[in-house]
């Protein structure tokens, strides 16, 4: 699990100035001794975002997103740099109406499943269940 103090260096550091994946919030960014739900079932509107953020703190941790909806989604899986956490690299990414995405991290930091509602005209509901492996922490959805 992470500590405190990395989980209260990651909510200054977003509360200071967060911009890029971490705006049009659908939900508020929990404190860091919350316990974000590992399920989600919403509606996302066209064109936005549902993201899933977590925290590991030694290699070997493991993620498994399993999702389903009856729109397509745009997915990816990405890494926040530790300097600004408004920048990203994307590591993998994929398009589907339902998967199951596994991550092993290789390193720690902040990480993040995001879906992406691609419809220009529809939203469409999402249901996202999380399963998590080791050393890593639920952080917020986004």
């Amino acid at each position: 699990m992470a500590s405190r103090a990395a989980l209260g260096v990651i909510a200054t550091a977003l509360a200071l100035g967060s911009a890029g994946c971490f705006e049009d919030q659908f939900l508020s960014l929990p404190p860091p001794d919350a316990d974000p739900p590992t399920t989600q079932r919403l509606i996302v509107a066209p064109e936005q975002f549902i993201e899933a953020n977590f925290v590991v703190d030694s290699p070997g941790a493991r993620v498994t997103a399993a999702f389903a909806s009856a729109g397509e989604f745009e997915w990816n899986l990405h890494r926040h740099d530790r300097d600004d956490f408004r920048q990203f690299d994307v590591i993998e990414s994929g398009a589907a109406s339902e998967g199951t995405l596994v991550f092993e991290a290789e390193s720690d930091g902040l990480w993040s499943y995001q879906w992406t509602n691609m419809s220009v005209a529809a939203g469409f509901a999402i249901d996202i269940e999380l399963t998590l492996e080791g050393d890593v922490t639920l952080y917020s959805w986004d």
